[in-house]
């Protein structure tokens, strides 16, 4: 059975949010790259397109499984609407992580509570400006 892989998508073992004094990690963080733009371009005198527009990238982030008492954090960086960077890791085989990249100038756009089976916490999403890789 084949493996399918979304270039636009990745995931990543654990995200380390770096806020000014506190350092928060959350179990699983989800990173989109996705393009906007790029449209054809028509002039009134051909019905050939003659270019291109300009591409946009989009960078998004989501992060699940946030222990609850950074929930305040979160929601006072929501409000304020203040840039953090994220950098995101993975697990080797023996358990050792390696840093991935890093998302800049990220903010926090979206906080969700939540309570189940597997106890509290709270999800957080938003959008970076860039991904930068290790």
């Amino acid at each position: 059975m084949p493996i399918d892989i979304d270039p636009e998508s990745r995931e990543y073992d654990m995200g380390e949010f770096r806020f000014k004094e506190q350092v928060v990690h959350a179990n699983n963080l989800e990173v989109g790259n996705t393009k906007d733009g790029g449209d054809e371009k028509s002039v009134t005198n051909s019905d050939v397109p003659v270019r291109y527009g300009r591409s946009i990238k989009k960078r998004t982030w989501s992060a699940s499984e946030i222990l609850p008492e950074y929930y305040d954090l979160f929601m006072d960086y929501y409000e304020s609407g203040e840039l953090i960077p994220i950098k995101v890791f993975n697990f080797g085989p023996d358990g050792e992580y390696s840093h991935k990249g890093t998302l800049t100038h990220a903010s926090v756009d979206d906080v969700t509570w939540k309570s189940d089976d597997d106890g509290t916490g709270f999800d957080a999403s938003g959008k970076a400006l860039n991904f930068i890789r290790s």
